[in-house]
């Protein structure tokens, strides 16, 4: 578990998403925490890819997980974007 108090501009990246009006601004958390979630096991990744192939493939599958967690999350709007074209 990571902790949001621990906070300080000296060590920590800071990382800014620009959403579209209609983002369903409930689904901020979540993805804030995809998107810590991805980063640590990408890095372990990164850090046991040469040395333990087998454990990196762990961290590995959990980012594309996360990856499509984030996806999912951040194509989330307040309401359906409308089709002009069709129901299709």
């Amino acid at each position: 578990m990571h902790s949001r108090t621990q906070y300080s501009k000296n060590r920590d990246f800071i990382c800014h998403l620009h959403m579209p009006r209609n983002f369903n601004e409930q689904m901020a958390r979540p993805v804030e925490d995809y998107v810590f979630n991805f980063l640590k096991d990408w890095i372990m990744y990164k850090w046991l890819e040469t040395k333990m192939p087998d454990a990196a493939a762990v961290f590995f599958a959990n980012c594309e997980t996360y990856r499509e967690k984030i996806r999912g999350a951040l194509n989330m709007r307040d309401r359906p974007t409308r089709r002009y074209h069709g129901y299709y």
